[in-house]
């Protein structure tokens, strides 16, 4: 590596994008400026109220990330800042920064808001509401702003344009405002750049049509996620401006400005799944209002999205019309809106009253993308958004050192913008080094001093989430509740826990009341127990001193319909987790050091892509591949995208680039057959199947790339039955071997095996790639047989913003035939006859061809083994599952293990590319650093009470406890370095001489006694392991699926952590049922665990028949992370199962 290197890289734009690169990237150890023009970080995704298929409360999991932005010492923050210039090249960019004048000594404001109160500009339109709302001349653009700052606004001030008015200077007690503040030029030196500016959309009064802010009642879906937001104008509340009543009959219009030759001739990509959204969110917080959506095309553009669209019609009753509107009129009296559309499932031009019209405005490039172009000096596409190298490749600009992320490149999601963002940070540290040791060090307060039988001091905080909380349960209830606790001494609510004001109330609460423990009630530790622990270490408290409680995902989301019981099983959580918070005890994290080399399971182009990445910054890099050669898929492709690339040249030339690396070793014919190990310190063996040898591997990461196949259509048109019959993969081998002749009539059939609502006729997903294929395909079969006939029958179009122009060029030559039942294929003397019912023409048709191709779904490889292996879990339709999907894309819930490609999700190229490397820029934090610190969940063994039986010894999978010899005397002992923290061994032990280290029987048993203390008939107490049923959970209340209130919920981290005394002990102090969860056999995080588990609650049903109480008020179940509605299916089950045994109590009810 160059000594003269830099280790600064600058990301330009704070949203959702842009703080993923400046994240990964400071986290391995690279020095990041972030410039962002606004006055906090947050971009789009802090203005939304969900976000698609979780519908996870968006600022909810955004917060974490920007608190985390500004606190990490990797970054310096620029917010309310532009740049100026840019001169140099990759490696040594010279940037100047505007930072503007803010007026207010941002080192000195405390946040406090009081400065807006006496603002007398009272009546400007607020940004951030979309004009919905007002702010102050010195304004915090929103509550959970990073920084939470206050900016003056030069242009409304009074004082700074009329010399009047001085109030908030003379009510700020800290000094803050500096009216003197000029503009300031910053310059630094870079070694490249990663532009995230995101997006802008169109004003629709620019359609007069839709008579937009003529008419009150119409709004934007931007506008309307305000309406939705607690935080918003009207505090979630849907009302009308016109007349402030709530809106009960609500339009959804896309394409506004979309898809429209004079306004944005291409796709804006996530229109349609936000409005599915909306109108989704609209009917939880308003039941009984009817949404109706207007659509061309529904168009997904990821994983789990066609099901939530199917879910939105089945379960959530939303009317889609195929067909936009073509005119609105005003009801002067009543200010309804009367919507005149063309319905073409019917024929008929239809005229419908609503409430509220909500318009899917089209996306557009930035203001300012192409200043910002010129100042960078690289090149705009067509549409007005940066260019990128060619169709697969999106985020390299047409500068080398200069890398474009998220929607600036084009418009796109918030799963694909993070998995880019992490991409563009691979590319861009290729052109830096990373800081040195002494460079990152960060100096902590020192830690207080919590002694063993010290008196605890609790402070509670609870989170009200806007109304996805507080919207379902009575919290001040719980808050008040919660303050008659033993041990607490503070407790209040807040609107949003995660927000960086929360963060500093914590802080300040632990040193002003002396809190030497916390407990936060929220949404869920899976994502935000880190953040948590985080800020009360920066307050001197060590991080295990925290216990989160889950209320929203564990209660207010899954009992929507029952505030008065969702609010009593609330009060219940809390006093579990502070009966639980009085027993932590300080623990120390065990720190390790990093293998620094990486496995790379799948030689596809996504795999081959993470091992480059990871190979060009130094590290070793073991790629296993299955088959003989590299290039998965590749191989099988005639032409990429539309821009016609050679795929087989364009693997050559992957391969060419591949094969200079020296760092990379491949192994063909092969196959990963053991994992051992954690992050940092994987032991892997690979067997070479064609030689029948075996290798061992030691690595510090794992990335998952093992791929995806095509559906063979088998029992769908005589698939297999008649050669003339073929899949698009088969048409592309025919076309790259000549084999079509010219005059012929081609059929193709789109969602042939996917969409499908009944599993027996194939997948319910779309797998995105397939109608982009087909036009590629019609294109070529007329370019080169001119005289073919093509007719596409198919559901909705769906292609990217930059294939649009393809499509409508396909459809001047090719025929476009939609239809709603599928078509019917014969073959009569020879002759293939395909009838369909055109719904565009209302005519049914009879097509004599020659050829029928099928658009079928991309598939998973059959997973199971390797996901068994790593200890990872797969979704409900084989691919594997990520951490989360909207922001943890390319991670799983197992740290050091990562994925990418289509063994994700069905994808284009360019998405898989990128994709592979978001993992490997993830896979290289711990690779960079040299050391990974677990968490300190370890078995812990008391040897005066060892009785040396070595029950544990044989529960323990990982080789981290056994009986030595210690002086003359044999006990257990257990090495923290090896033990993987399940509690298989405590749960094992006899003699209770083994505690688990977080996780102690003194820390669960008072949570099984305080559950029993619920008012709740019947009650179930719920043992749910962290990993697989615990996850599950979490599914199922991200996904709203409800079940009954009856459980009381135990995280643990394994089921084999359950000895049966716990079990005995709920049903001594009164359980009417007990109820174990754990992972699928086989899958289990700790190999063996859940074996362990069902044995013991098969002795435990012999030993409790024996006491007299029935067997049956004990269920053992296996849920997997994504299996939230089976979560639901089977608790509901179990509580109506322990309702007909009746109350534990009554005589004859046992």
């Amino acid at each position: 590596m160059k000594k003269n290197m830099t280790s600064n890289i600058m990301v330009i734009g704070g949203g959702i994008s842009g703080i993923e690169s400046a994240l990964t990237l400071a986290e391995q150890g690279y020095k990041v400026i972030m410039v962002e023009k606004s006055s906090s970080i947050g971009g789009r995704m802090a203005q939304l109220d969900k976000t698609f298929p979780t519908l996870d409360c968006s600022i909810c999991i955004l917060a974490p990330k920007m608190v985390e932005v500004a606190r990490n010492p990797n970054v310096e923050l620029l917010t309310y800042s532009e740049v100026e210039n840019v001169a140099g090249q990759a490696g040594k960019f010279q940037v100047k920064v505007r930072k503007k004048a803010k007026y207010v000594d941002w080192d000195k404001c405390t946040g406090c808001g009081l400065c807006s109160t006496k603002c007398p500009m009272k009546k400007i339109p607020n940004e951030f509401e979309e004009g919905m709302g007002n702010r102050t001349a010195i304004y915090i653009p929103f509550p959970q702003a990073v920084p939470r700052k206050a900016t003056i606004d030069a242009q409304n001030c009074l004082y700074l344009t009329k010399d009047a008015c001085q109030l908030c200077l003379k009510e700020c007690e800290v000094g803050a405002i500096n009216f003197e503040m000029e503009d300031e030029i910053i310059e630094y030196q870079v070694g490249s750049i990663i532009v995230a500016t995101g997006y802008d959309q169109i004003d629709p009064s620019i359609l007069p049509r839709y008579h937009y802010r003529e008419y009150k009642n119409v709004v934007t879906a931007m506008q309307y996620e305000r309406l939705l937001s607690a935080s918003g104008p009207t505090e979630g509340q849907i009302l009308r401006s016109s007349d402030n009543e709530h809106a009960h009959n609500i339009a959804f219009i896309g394409c506004v400005g979309s898809r429209n030759e004079d306004v944005c001739p291409y796709c804006s990509k996530f229109c349609c799944m936000y409005m599915a959204k909306e109108g989704v969110v609209t009917r939880e917080h308003a039941p009984d209002t009817k949404v109706s959506v207007f659509f061309n095309d529904t168009r997904v553009i990821g994983k789990n999205q066609e099901e939530f669209i199917e879910r939105a019609k089945d379960e959530y009753q939303l009317q889609y019309f195929h067909g936009i509107p073509g005119d609105i009129r005003e009801d002067p009296n009543t200010k309804n809106l009367i919507v005149k559309h063309a319905n073409l499932d019917t024929g008929q031009v239809e005229s419908t009253e609503f409430d509220l019209v909500v318009l899917a405005n089209a996306v557009i490039p930035r203001k300012g993308t192409k200043d910002l172009a010129n100042k960078l000096g690289i090149e705009l596409n067509e549409l007005g958004f940066f260019r990128t190298k060619d169709s697969t490749e999106d985020l390299e600009s047409t500068k080398e050192g200069i890398y474009v992320t998220g929607s600036c490149q084009s418009p796109d999601d918030i799963a694909n913008s993070v998995s880019k963002a992490g991409g563009a940070a691979a590319l861009a540290a290729l052109h830096a080094k990373t800081l040195s040791e002494e460079e990152q060090k960060v100096e902590l307060p020192p830690l207080k001093s919590v002694r063993k039988h010290e008196k605890p001091r609790i402070g509670v905080f609870i989170c009200e989430c806007g109304i996805n909380i507080g919207g379902y349960m009575d919290i001040p209830e719980v808050v008040k509740y919660s303050e008659t606790l033993p041990d607490v001494v503070f407790s209040m609510h807040n609107k949003y826990s995660c927000s960086s004001l929360t963060q500093d109330i914590i802080k300040e609460k632990i040193e002003e009341l002396d809190l030497n423990r916390v407990v936060v009630a929220a949404c869920t530790p899976r994502t935000h127990e880190p953040l948590f622990q985080k800020t009360i270490r920066e307050a001197g408290l060590n991080e295990y001193l925290f216990n989160f409680v889950s209320i929203r995902e564990l209660d207010s989301w899954v009992h929507m319909g029952d505030e008065d019981k969702a609010t009593e099983k609330a009060k219940d959580l809390v006093r579990m987790g502070v009966a639980r918070t009085r027993f932590l005890r300080p623990e120390i994290k065990i720190e390790g050091d990093v293998i620094p080399e990486a496995l790379i399971i799948g030689g596809g182009i996504s795999g081959m892509t993470a091992a480059m990445e990871i190979a060009k910054k130094g590290y070793k890099v073991h790629l296993v591949e299955k088959d003989n050669k590299l290039g998965g898929q590749l191989n099988l492709i005639y032409k990429l995208n539309f821009d016609k690339i050679d795929s087989k040249e364009y693997l050559e030339n992957k391969l060419e680039e591949f094969n200079k690396l020296q760092k990379i070793s491949t192994y063909l014919d092969s196959e990963v057959i053991e994992v051992k190990g954690s992050v940092g310190n994987f032991e892997i063996k690979v067997k070479n199947n064609k030689e029948n040898k075996t290798s061992e591997l030691k690595v510090g990461a794992i990335i998952v790339a093992t791929g995806a196949h095509e559906y063979k259509p088998v029992g769908w048109y005589n698939y297999e039955e008649d050669p003339r019959v073929m899949t698009q993969l088969e048409l592309s081998e025919k076309l790259k071997s000549k084999e079509l002749v010219d005059g012929e009539t081609l059929v193709f059939i789109h969602c042939v095996g996917s969409r499908q609502t009944d599993p027996n006729l194939g997948k319910s997903y779309c797998s995105l790639i397939c109608c982009s294929e087909s036009i590629r395909h019609a294109l070529y079969v007329k370019e080169n047989y001119p005289n073919s006939d093509i007719y596409v029958l198919y559901r909705d179009i769906r292609v990217g913003t930059d294939e649009e122009p393809f499509y409508w060029k396909a459809r001047e030559n090719v025929n476009y035939i939609r239809f709603n039942d599928y078509p019917e294929v014969e073959m009569e003397n020879g002759v293939i006859n395909v009838r369909v019912n055109d719904i565009l023409t209302q005519v049914s048709l009879n097509i004599k061809a020659d050829k029928v191709v099928l658009s079928t779904p991309l598939v998973p490889y059959d997973n199971k083994l390797l996901s068994e292996l790593l200890k990872v879990p797969l979704d409900q339709n084989g691919f594997f599952l990520e951490a989360h999907i909207k922001l943890r894309p390319v991670d799983f819930a197992t740290d050091g293990i990562f994925l990418a490609g289509t063994a994700h999700g069905p994808k284009g190229i360019s998405d898989a590319i990128s994709q592979g490397r978001g993992a490997a820029a993830h896979a290289l934090i711990p690779l960079t650093s040299g050391k990974v610190e677990n968490e300190p969940l370890v078995s812990v063994v008391d040897p005066s009470l060892c009785i040396a039986c070595q029950e544990c010894e044989e529960v323990c999978n990982f080789g981290a406890i056994g009986v030595n010899f210690d002086g003359e005397v044999l006990v257990s002992e257990s090495n923290p370095l090896l033990c993987k923290g399940c509690g298989d061994c405590a749960a094992a032990c006899p003699a209770g001489a083994i505690t688990m280290s977080h996780y102690a029987d003194d820390q669960l048993i008072p949570m099984i006694s305080e559950a029993i203390h619920s008012n709740e008939k019947p009650l179930i107490v719920a043992f749910l392991c962290n990993w697989c049923s615990y996850a599950g959970a979490d599914t199922c209340g991200v996904s709203r699926f409800q079940y009954p209130t009856n459980i009381r919920p135990i995280r643990v981290m394994c089921s084999g952590r359950i000895p049966k005394s716990f079990i005995l002990q709920a049903f001594l102090e009164g359980a009417d049922g007990v109820f174990i969860g754990g992972c699928h056999i086989g899958d289990c995080h700790y190999l063996e665990g859940n074996y362990d588990a069902e044995r013991r609650y098969n002795e435990l049903h012999e030993i409790l028949e024996k006491v007299g109480i029935n067997p049956n008020r004990l269920r053992l179940e296996w849920v997997s992370a994504s299996e939230g509605k089976r979560f639901a299916e089977v608790v509901s089950d179990f509580v109506g199962k322990i309702k007909e045994i009746g109350p534990l109590s009554t005589q004859g009810g046992v």
